[in-house]
């Protein structure tokens, strides 16, 4: 939605939800994010911590 500088903080607004199986959206949210930001990198974002591959188990 919307991203800026504020006192140093590289911030995006972002939109969520989520989808029941009848395709009806069930939990509507909304969040500011931080997003890790390097000066010194001629204002290139970092990279991720996880290479892509990574793979993660679902919680029991």
């Amino acid at each position: 939605q919307r991203k800026w500088v504020e006192n140093g903080f590289h911030l995006v607004q972002c939109e969520m939800w989520a989808v029941n199986q009848r395709n009806e959206i069930i939990m509507p949210g909304s969040a500011v994010v931080s997003l890790p930001f390097d000066r010194h990198s001629e204002g290139q974002p970092l990279e991720p911590p996880f290479r892509p591959e990574t793979s993660f188990t679902e919680p029991a």
